[in-house]
């Protein structure tokens, strides 16, 4: 299944965290002993460690400085009752400069 939508930071920070784990399972298993592979495929994985660990940061800090602006948005409201609502006239019809056209109405 292809995710269609974005994802969120920390829905980022969590995938990337099984990245690093997978990447620091891989370097244990194969950089030593039996099963070692080349220098350079070692050399690769800890270089790709080390982005994955900087963009996992990254994305921590943008799930934290998110948390805290949803945070102080849910202190303020929308107004709903008290704030005047254009006329008939003027939501259902907007001019566009460009054209000369109105909006759900027809041509002038």
């Amino acid at each position: 299944m292809i995710y269609q939508g974005r994802f969120t930071f920390a829905e980022m920070a969590e995938e990337l965290e099984r990245a690093v784990a997978s990447n620091a399972t891989w370097l244990e298993t194969f950089s030593a002993g039996q099963k070692k592979r080349p220098d350079h495929e070692i050399e690769t994985k800890r270089k790709r460690g080390a982005v994955l660990m900087q963009a996992l940061e990254d994305y921590r800090r943008a799930a934290d400085r998110n948390h805290k602006k949803q945070e102080q948005q849910h202190g303020q409201s929308l107004p709903t009752k008290n704030a005047p609502l254009p006329a008939q006239a003027e939501r259902t019809t907007m001019h566009d400069e460009n054209t000369g056209y109105r909006y759900g109405g027809q041509a002038r």
